[in-house]
């Protein structure tokens, strides 16, 4: 199948077995059986002059690196740079993969605990993992790690944000919350924490300390990976 839409681009869709279509293939097989590129050429629908549904689909991967988390980091435009694709395929293409985050971004109505920097990062990578600036967002628990809420208190750019403690605090005395967990996002996709990084989270201890308010852990957050002050042992 590969072989057929990376090599020989001139291919119609008509060409393929029915077995082979994209949208035949769902139907026959369902859609945990089909390839990024399979449904992603579902989305396209069409080809152009060069290339079938496939085969462009194949190119968009390709030019990302083969990572749909990648893909989502293109504006309409950006896309609209490959030969191919126009307004409608680009428009397609972001709707999907944006209703795809906000569905990672739902919760449950049950009660979360977080018990783990792993289960830290599944919660909140959803939220800030694709986000293109900088955005430092702090979880309330209860004793039992029960999450109270969590909340945005700062935004910048694209390499920094301002986080003012007393805000962070103030939050933290009107929940009636006994710990926090910092959270932050690298856009840049390094998870190496800054001087300025370590210096907010000794501040927030030092400050947590006078309200008896335990700081659990701060992770860095990047599309592909986190870094735990916990677990390096700098918490």
């Amino acid at each position: 199948m590969n072989k057929i839409y990376n090599e020989n681009k001139s291919f119609n869709m008509k060409s393929f077995a029915e077995e082979d279509k994209p949208r035949e293939k769902m139907l026959e097989k369902g859609v945990k059986n089909m390839t990024n590129t399979e449904l992603l050429a579902i989305l396209l629908r069409t080809g152009s002059k060069d290339d079938n549904a496939l085969s462009l689909a194949y190119k968009i991967l390709r030019e990302n690196n083969n990572s749909l988390k990648q893909i989502t980091q293109n504006e309409i435009c950006g896309l609209k740079k490959m030969k191919g694709i126009g307004n409608t395929k680009a428009i397609t293409v972001i709707a999907a993969l944006e209703l795809g985050i906000r569905c990672c971004k739902e919760t449950t109505k049950e009660a979360i605990f977080l018990k783990s920097s792993k289960d830290i990062y599944s919660l909140m990578w959803p939220i800030i993992g694709f986000s293109k600036y900088e955005e430092f967002w702090v979880i309330y628990l209860a004793r039992n790690l029960k999450v109270i809420s969590k909340q945005v208190v700062g935004e910048g750019g694209v390499n920094s944000t301002i986080v003012d403690p007393r805000r962070i605090f103030k939050i933290a005395v009107d929940v009636l919350a006994s710990a926090i967990i910092l959270c932050h996002n690298h856009p840049s996709g390094s998870i190496m924490p800054s001087d300025q990084d370590r210096k907010i989270t000794q501040k927030m201890v030092e400050i947590g300390k006078l309200f008896d308010i335990n700081i659990v852990d701060h992770l860095i957050i990047t599309v592909d990976s986190y870094y735990s002050f916990t677990e390096n042992g700098e918490l």
